[in-house]
């Protein structure tokens, strides 16, 4: 059935997608607020290579990195995984193209026509929508139109035949899209789409903004291509519009509305990683928090002085584990996820080295006597909006409420935490200094995978690695043609591999520099992997993270609750006290001269043999450093309270209140440690010595009551100096009582890499 000429004006309208039409609906994250209607045509799309309506679908169907560039992008815009172009190459386009089933078959893909503006810049709403019916009373059907846009200055349109009172979704269904004023961003099902994209643009040309990521596809030269049918590939694909997000104050931005598809979508496929879920979900009250704290450093102009950007954040995390893999990163959203849920949610302070109640957070949904209690959440939401609020049901008054209260409570102490801990500044500099060095490269390369994206950089050398075994297995198997042309690719890859690896050193180099930018020792290269060591092991770790902040948290609220609030109140007078905080830490962290260097080192790293600063210096590990003593265990998130009892010795402030209240839980900390150490040498001592803890006979035990003694405190003088007579002797007495087993060696402890996130 034909159409025929329907329009008696110039449209703008320069794409067109015929198919079947259908609706679904997306439920926004406020319980409360409607639905938000979807409209979208099926269809698919071929390598019809003509020039028409379906090359053009190809030359549009684009992924969001190569639409909008990170920092125009908002966390609230963050719509998808990146894409493992390693995996596209080496899986993905192989299945296409290996011999034998002639037909080759994906699920669809899902796109959206997202509105932009000048420059590509992302609106939150499309033109107002129009309908219009055109009778066509001689062939007996009517054309129905919905439209986006004024005549002339359209943005889509979707086109639907009636016949006889009823909408035909399969007859001759078009949607037609300005791509100047729509971009059809993938939304799910990048990866298979990118499959089919790299096939048409080694054949068609490359954009240019692709050159981060196009020499994983190189191998599949034009060439290589015409050997094979590539007609009889298809890929089906589903495009959506949201008809009603129209106007200034849409009921959800559309970039929300491809978010809440995204998670629909794959709710039951193959699982997004945990952070980026985390990043993804509306439905938590947790992430609105954490995407603000990432959403405040995305702000950051390139060249302010402050040098905190987001590229030092790990936005998403290998196989769900909290230990960072990328090398400019200081943090990461599991770290930040980690933090927050203690440090809102943790409803008995700890006391010691003990957390109670530290477990399944994620099924902590009544939040009464924790978020609330510590957002002042009674009081700006009203008793009963506050009675019908949980951590996965709030409406959004409430979540803007709490937003503000958590920005002015928790979030300026977190920023100010990353940008002035010294170890933190100088890791920032560092990286920014290489990134400033990187730019004006006309290789984009090594930059995009050291600042741009996420897993970019491990993304690349797993593609190497790949290639590298599949060159192995064709020489094994006398493929001399394949293997050569695969060396010849990996020889390139490799070259390029060792430029962003010399970059990274440089990196590594560059923050030891700065963070002992005025000590003689700055200049020794055989600090380097000590330093290293030191950020990879401690600095770097969520434990380490909880700990900075959760220390300062946990303690304003004692000592704020002894005015009768038990919370933080964000004012003037409490951030003196945290950059008091922090100054203490830096006294440490940020050593000025040589001998505080040889200090940070014996107490976190290992005993520095030789003459400090010449050729025979060396750092070895050693059990009888403080970091050894007190944290003995394997590193997991809810170690955190070891790393407060060394924050606790440094922090010593001019409050007499303040420091009444931390001399506390000092003094009550040491003999956690003291205990545990004591306790662990008698385990250690019995199993050399073969003989039950029961059978130590009395002599030993003092014996090693002294040595754990004396170790204790010759590690912790290190830390902070000789020790007041009257703390010396409270130290060596509190040994004198029965030791009971610690907690640690009734539960087993897991590894940094095991969290409770669900």
């Amino acid at each position: 059935m034909g159409l025929g000429p329907i329009l008696s004006y110039t449209s703008v309208l320069d794409l067109r997608v015929e198919g079947a039409l259908g609706t679904f609906s997306v439920t926004p994250a406020a319980p409360d607020a409607p639905s938000i209607p979807v409209k979208y045509i099926q269809t698919h799309i071929t390598f019809d290579l003509d020039g028409g309506h379906k090359e053009r679908l190809f030359k549009n169907l684009l992924p969001v990195r190569e639409i909008f560039q990170t920092k125009d992008l908002g966390f609230e815009d963050l719509m998808q995984r990146d894409i493992d172009d390693g995996r596209v190459s080496t899986e993905l386009i192989k299945y296409l193209l290996e011999p034998g089933s002639a037909v080759k078959f994906f699920p669809p893909i899902v796109a959206v026509v997202v509105p932009v503006g000048p420059q590509n810049k992302l609106l939150s709403s499309y033109p107002d929508i129009t309908e219009e019916r055109i009778p066509d009373e001689q062939r007996g059907f009517t054309t129905c139109i919905q439209r986006s846009g004024p005549k002339g200055k359209e943005s889509f349109e979707f086109e639907q035949l009636e016949v006889g009172g009823e909408l035909m979704e399969f007859d001759n269904a078009r949607l037609r899209i300005n791509t100047n004023k729509c971009k059809i961003v993938i939304v799910d099902g990048q990866h298979r789409a990118m499959a089919l994209l790299a096939l048409y643009r080694n054949i068609k040309g490359w954009p240019d903004n692709t050159a981060a990521f196009r020499h994983y596809y190189t191998r599949w030269s034009a060439e290589h291509l015409s050997q094979f049918d590539l007609s009889k590939i298809t890929l089906p694909i589903a495009i959506c519009a949201f008809p009603t997000l129209t106007g200034e104050h849409p009921p959800m931005r559309v970039t929300e509305a491809c978010r809440a598809v995204f998670l629909a979508l794959n709710k039951n496929a193959r699982p997004v990683t945990r952070a980026r879920n985390i990043l993804l979900n509306d439905r938590d009250l947790v992430p609105f928090f954490e995407r603000a704290i990432l959403e405040e450093v995305k702000s950051y102009d390139p060249d302010s002085t402050n040098r905190l950007r987001l590229w030092n954040f790990e936005l998403d995390a290998e196989k769900d584990r909290s230990v960072l893999s990328t090398t400019v990163a200081l943090s990461g959203v599991m770290h930040l996820h980690l933090l927050l849920e203690r440090a809102l949610m943790l409803n008995q302070k700890p006391t010691g080295f003990h957390v109670h109640g530290t477990s399944n957070y994620w099924l902590r949904k009544n939040i009464d006597d924790t978020i609330l209690r510590r957002l002042d959440g009674a009081n700006i939401l009203g008793a009963e909006l506050a009675s019908n609020t949980t951590r996965h049901s709030f409406t959004a008054e409430c979540l803007k409420s709490l937003q503000e209260s958590f920005a002015k409570r928790y979030l300026r102490y977190i920023i100010k935490g990353f940008q002035e801990f010294y170890p933190y500044t100088a890791l920032a500099t560092a990286a920014s200094d290489v990134e400033i060095l990187l730019r004006p490269q006309t290789d984009k390369r090594p930059h995009s995978m050291l600042f741009e994206g996420q897993g970019v950089l491990r993304v690349f050398r797993q593609y190497v690695e790949q290639l590298t075994i599949e060159a192995r297995e064709q020489r094994d198997l006398k493929r001399v043609k394949q293997a050569t042309e695969l060396d010849a690719i990996l020889g390139e890859l490799r070259i390029l591999q060792e430029t962003v690896t010399k970059y990274e050193q440089e990196f590594r180099q560059k923050r030891t520099q700065k963070l002992l930018a005025e000590t003689a020792a700055s200049k020794l290269p055989v600090l380097y992997s000590s330093i290293d060591k030191l950020y990879k092991e401690d600095l770097t770790t969520a434990a380490f993270q909880i700990g900075l902040f959760a220390t300062f948290f946990f303690m304003m609220e004692d000592y704020q609750g002894q005015n009768g609030e038990l919370r933080l109140t964000g004012d003037e007078a409490e951030m003196e006290i945290f950059e008091e905080y922090l100054a203490c830490l830096n006294s440490f962290f940020a050593p000025k001269t040589d001998p505080n260097v040889k200090r940070l080192l014996h107490v976190f790293v290992g005993s520095v043999n030789g003459t400090f600063g010449a050729s025979n210096m060396t750092v070895v590990p050693s059990a009888s450093t403080l970091r050894s003593i007190v944290i003995p265990v394997e590193l997991k998130p809810d170690e955190w309270p070891r790393f407060r009892y060394i924050f606790l010795e440094l922090w010593r402030p001019m409050n007499a209140r303040l420091a009444e209240l931390i001399q506390g839980y000092r003094t009550e900390s040491r003999q956690d440690v003291l205990n545990a150490f004591y306790r662990q040498k008698v385990k250690i001592y019995c199993k050399e010595k073969g003989i039950d803890e029961k059978q130590l006979s009395e002599a030993a035990e003092t014996r090693l009551k002294k040595d754990a003694r004396n170790q204790f405190e010759g590690a912790l003088v290190e830390l902070v100096g000789k020790l007041p007579e009257a703390e010396h002797n409270a130290l060596h007495a509190s040994l004198d009582k029965p030791v009971p087993p610690t907690e640690e060696e009734i539960t087993p402890s897991t590894s940094e890499e095991e969290t409770d996130i669900e």
